[in-house]
């Protein structure tokens, strides 16, 4: 199995962005998340083809591509998660070197590090497309878009004033095409 990167309640991806605004509401990314293509794969929908790749004799030695059904440029994705959140988005550009000097000083804690180089490098490469690999469908999944899981995941990152605002609020993120 090849996911990408994985969303879900508890992620590390989604959050991970949402989690920014403790530090002030400029978002750091590199290159403003301009050159990023991402193509995020729901969690239960991960759990899914692993269940139906093992009872299907077929899938045995295969390697499947799992992808979410939509690809975004980082920027835009990290825009639509601050909508949803309903927090102030501004992203300003962060050269490389820098973001890894700063998750240096991170990745030193005793505990959990919240970010480092790796994980910086991670979110800001572009999901590769394997067009001759087999997918979700083809282990009989529709894959879920960020869109439809948003508000389970983003609703604890509101202020308790917008708890119970509606979600279709929000224009969904600008997708790329392949």
């Amino acid at each position: 199995m090849k996911p990408s990167e994985i969303f879900g309640r508890e992620d590390k991806f989604i959050n991970y962005f949402a989690y920014m605004r403790w530090f002030g509401n400029a978002i750091p990314l590199i290159s403003r998340g301009k050159k990023t293509v991402k193509q995020p794969v729901h969690v239960v929908d991960v759990a899914k083809a692993i269940v139906n790749a093992i009872r299907d004799p077929d899938a045995n030695g295969k390697t499947y591509a799992l992808v979410g059904p939509n690809r975004y440029l980082l920027h835009d994705l990290v825009e639509y998660i601050y909508a949803v959140a309903h927090k102030r988005f501004v992203a300003y550009p962060l050269p490389r070197p820098l973001y890894h000097l700063g998750a240096q000083l991170f990745a030193m804690s005793p505990f959990e590090p919240w970010t480092t180089p790796d994980k910086i490098d991670r979110f800001h490469a572009t999901d590769l497309k394997y067009p001759g690999l087999p997918g979700l469908e083809d282990l009989g999944i529709t894959p879920s878009s960020l869109e439809q899981k948003a508000i389970e995941i983003l609703r604890r990152h509101r202020a308790f004033r917008d708890l119970e605002a509606d979600q279709d609020d929000t224009k969904p993120a600008k997708t790329v095409s392949y």
